[in-house]
């Protein structure tokens, strides 16, 4: 009889496991997948904010978080960002991001600093063609050109 016993436990088990390993799902590094929306809030830590592509979907306003979406326009070239050079593909940006009806509009006590983000190259692919201005607030910086050593200010509530 131990032996049905046992069968039976392992049986139990295995069903279970595999029931677990249904509704499991990994978390690996997320994609943005999210269309952005003017008033996204994001966590973001400091490899996020200099990184190629957004790796983050948005979260609640209500938290924690140090950047707010406060423009989404089109990319306005045929070209994409990354087959551009640094510095051109920070200028197409600016056309859009900081012009004077945007970024400088915002309140310069909540922001002082914006970054950009476009569809990676999957989503590029099929088409998207956003461009996701970000409002953060830099308290300070060891060194300027090096944005792994800058701090940045976290709030929560919307200010855009």
């Amino acid at each position: 009889m131990k032996s049905a016993d046992s069968k039976t436990n392992f049986v139990i088990k295995l069903l279970s496991v595999a029931l677990l390993l249904t509704f499991y799902t990994p978390t690996a590094k997320a994609n943005y997948t999210a269309k952005p929306r003017v008033g996204d809030c994001f966590l973001h830590t400091n490899a996020e904010m200099s990184a190629e592509f957004a790796s983050k979907n948005p979260i609640s306003c209500s938290k924690r978080h140090n950047v707010e979406i406060y423009k989404v326009g089109t990319w306005p070239s045929e070209t994409p960002p990354w087959q551009m050079p640094d510095d051109q593909a920070v200028d197409v940006a600016a056309s859009v991001c900081a012009t004077n009806s945007s970024f400088n509009r915002l309140n310069p006590k909540s922001f002082n600093y914006w970054a950009w983000f476009t569809p990676n190259k999957s989503q590029w692919a099929k088409g998207l063609r956003w461009l996701r201005c970000d409002g953060m607030y830099i308290v300070s910086a060891l060194d300027e050109n090096d944005s792994s050593t800058w701090v940045f200010r976290a709030w929560t509530g919307k200010r855009i």
